[in-house]
């Protein structure tokens, strides 16, 4: 496999293939309901209930992403972050802090997320919501909920969100917190999205018919990201 010729800035047939056998040969973790996601809706009416949301290989967990990573996207093995992830419903507002993990380097680092669409079935366009809002400090960040309850947001609106058609999959709590959009971007299959891991962003509510979306997420600090793009 020749990694340095390929693009820093989308995925190729050959970067989903080895995707897939990564999947094949390792054991992925469920993805379990937690308070900030709901039950699943979609845009044009109906719902269904999972007790989980799909499932996900860590690349500080799986051996093999975790090398995939090292040599596709040059991440050093002392910062590695991300995962390749199937969902069956969008996730809601987050940070990329890993917060579960004592002591990840997230919490005291500034850094940056490279997103990925892998694969989806949906008929049309999938988006992704960024905030206006970002983390105050990373320490102390266990969750959006938590950082609404503890003041660990900056420039909070002075409305609330409200309902959104395209973030309708929300539970109330966030729908009636002060987070207000920065922009709602298009995710096209295999194109790399980019922002600060700590700003706040969403999955948008699938679309009516689509039933799931795989995507990779790539975290690191942001020199070493801007080193790697020279």
């Amino acid at each position: 496999m020749v990694f340095d010729k390929r693009p820093k800035d989308c995925l190729i047939q050959e970067d989903v293939d080895e995707l897939k056998a990564i999947i094949i040969n390792n054991k992925s973790e469920k993805f379990n309901s937690i308070s900030e996601r709901a039950t699943p809706t979609y845009k044009n009416g109906g719902t269904k209930s999972s007790d989980y949301f799909g499932w996900r290989l860590n690349s500080g967990s799986c051996k093999d992403l975790k090398e995939w990573y090292i040599q596709r996207w040059g991440v050093k093995e002392g910062s590695l972050g991300g995962q390749l992830a199937y969902l069956n419903t969008p996730l809601g507002p987050h940070a990329d802090i890993i917060f579960a993990i004592e002591d990840h380097w997230t919490k005291d680092t500034k850094a940056i997320t490279q997103y990925f669409l892998v694969e989806t079935d949906s008929p049309t366009d999938l988006c992704t919501v960024l905030f206006n809002q970002s983390v105050k400090s990373y320490a102390d960040y266990e969750g959006m909920i938590h950082s609404i309850e503890n003041n660990n947001l900056t420039n909070l609106a002075d409305t609330s969100l409200g309902n959104l058609d395209y973030l309708t999959h929300l539970p109330d709590v966030i729908k009636e917190s002060n987070l207000s959009i920065d922009r709602v971007v298009h995710t096209p299959k295999w194109q790399q999205l980019i922002w600060p891991s700590d700003q706040i962003h969403s999955g948008g509510t699938f679309p009516h018919g689509c039933t799931y979306k795989m995507h990779l997420s790539v975290h690191r600090p942001l020199e070493e990201y801007l080193e790697w793009c020279k």
